[in-house]
């Protein structure tokens, strides 16, 4: 194998890491845009507000309508799962930054040796 050869094939693994760590970014990326844009949705789900109905006497206590609880529910739900991707989403962030500065030097450090190399040659 000559020096061209074992500096691409050298640099490959850690190239396809940083492609993997761009592939979950996005796939977070997705996840967290789905989740926002359920919890956008969720105030056409609710009833109309307590404010827009007829004044009346005060009622005794009723529960909340199912629909209205089930809002609240999903609320948490999309609310929860968006905060967890977001943590993960700058978890893998920083070790792509870091991956990136690694490579970064590892590649710096091989190109100076691979010049060298063709320098002698000529």
């Amino acid at each position: 194998m000559n020096q061209l050869e074992y500096f691409v094939g050298s640099s490959e693994a850690g190239r396809a890491d940083v492609i993997r760590y761009l592939r979950l970014l996005r796939d977070l990326d997705f996840r967290i845009d789905y989740h926002l844009s359920c919890i956008r949705a969720l105030p056409s789900l609710s009833p109309n507000p307590e404010s827009t109905r007829k004044r009346s006497r005060p009622d005794s206590h009723h529960d909340a309508p199912p629909q209205t609880a089930n809002v609240a529910e999903q609320f948490s739900y999309h609310k929860t799962l968006a905060l967890r991707h977001s943590r993960e989403r700058n978890i893998i962030a920083a070790e792509l930054l870091e991956r990136s500065k690694e490579l970064k030097t590892s590649l710096t450090s091989r190109n100076v040796h691979l010049n060298q190399i063709l320098e002698e040659k000529k």
